[in-house]
């Protein structure tokens, strides 16, 4: 069935190109008139097929199939990558908007067969600047505290290095 298909959208489709190409004249006419009976061939197959006891009604059913899904592993390790670096920014926004500028932030994943986990998260503060009015007092519990709220974490996963 779907060849079928395929066959007289093929067919309509050329019709058309080459009535869109030639100029009109005589030719034009001519052309016009073979590809009408292509068409009409090509939409009369199944019953030629019929005819000639060739044909059975399962090609006209559609056929049931198993579905497989085919998983591309590197779509997926990229798909993952891509949550990673939008988690990552989300964390380096809101230690910003928290009076930590510049942190960069990593996250480490593994999987685990069903789904990707998060393994630990780095957050270096070499080139980090803290603004406001807490600008001397460490803020590694805050830090930890923000990352943890936005991964949904414990603070043991967290490593703060590269100090201020």
């Amino acid at each position: 069935m779907k060849e079928w298909l395929l066959s007289v959208t093929a067919a309509v489709l050329l019709s058309v190109l080459l009535e869109l190409l030639l100029s009109e004249g005589k030719i034009k006419k001519y052309v016009t008139g073979v590809l009408s009976l292509v068409i009409i061939c090509v939409v009369f197959l199944p019953v030629i097929k019929f005819v000639k006891n060739d044909f059975s009604l399962s090609d006209m059913l559609p056929q049931t199939e198993t579905n497989v899904i085919i998983v591309d592993e590197n779509a997926l390790a990229a798909i993952d990558g891509m949550k990673k670096q939008e988690a990552e920014r989300q964390v380096e926004t809101e230690l910003s908007s928290v009076g930590i500028k510049d942190a960069e932030v990593n996250i480490y994943t593994y999987d685990d067969g069903e789904t990707t986990r998060i393994s630990y998260i780095t957050v270096n503060l070499q080139a980090s600047v803290i603004t406001g009015y807490e600008e001397n007092i460490i803020l590694t519990e805050k830090i930890k505290e923000t990352v943890c709220e936005i991964l949904t974490v414990s603070e043991d996963k967290v490593i703060i290095y590269g100090g201020i």
